[in-house]
């Protein structure tokens, strides 16, 4: 998976680069490129999963299960294969077939998610196996939101009758319900800070343009209120998680 994200950058794979795509598909929800640094550690993180699941982080005795990882194997082979065909997809502008591939790799990623949820007991096992799933997750929750946004921009004519800042104020209502409902059910900071990030990425993308668009102040105000919500979410999370009432 790495290898062919690697090489289609590199090449580039169809003579165009993955940026040069997605600049062809620009959406009001794509946040600036320095946003996708995050790729380098989710990419990291699998990493350390993987030398996890090969036994080098593992302590027999203490609480580790060595099995956990076969409860994820079949899904992280599924979510790799998906996002091998879709980086190709990507790079011959199948924008259909990209979305089918992303919402592949998000299915696979969800019930990877929920099964390490019900088999991770300890801190080491939610370090290496369900923290990288966490960010993996949340970053193509994001992704696959504004992929199905250029879908929707090339594929359906007047995007319905709907205004496209109509569809991305409701996008954006719907990721940070999303979040808030993993948040609160899971307690999982990571998957909350990853989409805080993506938030602050397209947050920065609006706040950049002030000088020349009229429009981005709506979108500056939304994102503002959906940031700190989710910040005031974290902190009453984080409160609720260590808080002990006192029962004596």
């Amino acid at each position: 998976m790495v290898a062919v994200n690697i090489y289609a950058e590199v090449i580039p794979l169809n003579k165009v680069t993955t940026a040069e795509i997605s600049a062809q598909h620009d959406t009001m929800l794509t946040p600036p490129g320095f946003t996708f640094v995050i790729w380098g550690i989710i990419y990291t993180w699998l990493l350390l999963f993987i030398l996890f699941q090969n036994g080098l982080f593992l302590k027999k005795g203490v609480g580790d299960n060595p099995d956990i990882v076969h409860a994820v194997s079949a899904f992280f082979i599924i979510s790799s294969a998906a996002n091998i065909g879709w980086i190709i997809a990507w790079h011959y502008d199948y924008i259909i077939l990209c979305f089918a591939l992303i919402f592949t790799m998000w299915v696979a990623l969800l019930f990877a998610y929920l099964r390490l949820k019900k088999e991770v007991r300890t801190f080491r096992e939610s370090f290496f196996a369900q923290a990288p799933f966490s960010a993996y997750l949340a970053w193509i929750s994001i992704a696959m939101t504004i992929n199905f946004m250029g879908m929707l921009k090339q594929t359906v004519p007047n995007l319905a009758g709907i205004s496209e800042t109509a569809w991305t104020i409701a996008i954006i209502i719907g990721l940070f319900l999303f979040v808030e409902f993993i948040l609160f059910r899971y307690r999982d900071f990571v998957f909350a800070l990853t989409a805080v990030w993506a938030f602050f990425g397209i947050f920065y993308r609006y706040f950049d343009k002030l000088k020349t668009e009229s429009m981005t102040t709506d979108m500056l105000l939304l994102l503002s209120i959906v940031m700190a919500l989710l910040f005031i979410s974290l902190l009453l999370t984080a409160w609720m998680q260590h808080y002990k009432p006192n029962m004596t």
